[in-house]
């Protein structure tokens, strides 16, 4: 079940980034082509009508899905947005107000990429009801799947799921491959002199490579990779890799002082990452970020330019 369900947020993630556009025109697209095939997976088919009933009278409104419990009575309920819509606070405290009134425990809030889940009867602030956060598009596949277990239909069943140990999955059980032979070079130990050639390529710690033609990208395509598995946040920004308050990392191309960034675009929402560095600092910056974020620097590799 674990492998179906990465699989299928794989393919998700991919959807998303290929048919934005299209799956942010409306709700009932992202229903169908982001939400519903999410909701098979973790055991709630939204064609059987033992399983789920949609449109379900919540109060004065209606929620998109409710999940059924075997004597039919909902288990929990899950509001839809479009993709293109941003979560708020008052579309969280309408629907676990709603669902408090009508006696039901668990609701849900989805826009296809951001899901969340709260614990409607527990007496607390709103934002400590909630149980689930994760967003599929800047998270690993490996942690999202392990979060979405919470909605798993035999853990959701239980009365009281129990939430995976998502420390589990780490960048070291996610290095599988060694580097290859021939003439890769770690990064913690190429240390090029003034006006060597790029290198050709670069390797990360999951076997991934990426072809560069230009020294700044061995900071951009580090600064990508991690941005796009999600470890890399824009709520971590400006990130500062060098003293002096000028930003390396940041979601608009300035400097903390208010000056212009010479800087390379990547993602979606954008980061703006610094170029304005010689070879030197531009490899070190790369080891900076690494370690930053607990990833060994020695498991990324460079293949010399000639």
């Amino acid at each position: 079940m674990l492998d179906d369900l990465v699989k299928c947020i794989e393919k998700l993630k991919s959807r998303m980034e290929s048919h934005a556009a299209s799956l942010q025109a409306n709700e009932w697209r992202t229903r169908t082509q982001l939400i519903d095939p999410l909701l098979c997976v973790l055991g709630w088919d939204v064609s059987d009508p033992a399983l789920v009933t949609p449109e379900y009278n919540v109060g004065r409104s209606r929620a998109d899905y409710a999940l059924l419990q075997p004597d039919a009575i909902p288990l929990a309920v899950i509001e839809a947005k479009a993709l293109s819509d941003t979560l708020t606070d008052d579309h969280r405290t309408q629907m676990t107000v709603y669902a408090n009134n009508v006696g039901i425990k668990y609701a849900g809030l989805t826009n296809g990429n951001h899901w969340e889940l709260y614990d409607v009867f527990q007496p607390v602030a709103l934002e400590e009801k909630r149980i689930l956060d994760l967003s599929i598009a800047e998270e690993l596949p490996q942690i999202c799947a392990l979060k979405l277990l919470l909605l798993w239909r035999s853990n959701l069943e239980s009365g009281e799921p129990q939430a995976a140990n998502v420390p589990l999955v780490s960048k070291t059980n996610l290095i599988p491959k060694p580097p290859p032979p021939g003439n890769w070079v770690s990064l913690t130990k190429y240390d090029p002199p003034f006006k060597t050639p790029p290198p050709k390529s670069v390797r990360f710690w999951d076997g991934t490579e990426k072809s560069i033609r230009y020294w700044n990208q061995v900071l951009i395509s580090t600064a990508e990779k991690l941005y796009m598995e999600g470890t890399l946040k824009t709520t971590d920004t400006p990130i500062q890799l060098w003293s002096g308050g000028y930003n390396s990392i940041h979601v608009e191309p300035v400097h903390s002082d208010g000056t212009d960034m010479r800087a390379a675009q990547i993602g979606d929402p954008p980061l703006f990452v610094n170029v304005n560095l010689n070879s030197k600092d531009l490899r070190d910056g790369a080891i900076r970020l690494l370690k930053k974020y607990d990833v060994d620097p020695a498991e990324v590799y460079l293949l010399p330019g000639k």
